[in-house]
């Protein structure tokens, strides 16, 4: 497991980003989501776990995000941004019986 649980264990380098978010990142930020441009599966797939069936999609999302927080020396801050973000989606299979 990657020392930050927001990223996926096989995360290239999250101990790295982990440590750069925790020094340059302010306490008070929050990310806003303002809206989604456009998404795309990469990849998707099936496997068993545990018994259940579940699908996996990698898929690449570009939203406009907004980051609000504190600034001692300018007071209340948004900086607004583009983002490409690739996020793995896991569901769970129920399988009807006829």
């Amino acid at each position: 497991m990657s020392s930050d649980s927001r990223l996926d264990e096989n995360f290239y380098d999250a101990s790295r980003l982990s440590d750069a978010m925790e020094e340059k990142v302010p306490k008070d930020a929050e990310l806003r989501l303002m809206s989604v441009q456009g998404t795309q599966t990469l990849e998707q797939y099936r496997r068993i776990e545990n018994g259940q069936t579940i699908i996996s999609s990698v898929v690449s999302v570009t939203a406009n995000t907004q980051m609000e927080f504190h600034d001692p020396e300018r007071g209340f801050r948004r900086l607004e941004g583009q983002n490409e973000y690739i996020i793995r989606i896991d569901e769970a299979v129920t399988e009807v019986k006829p």
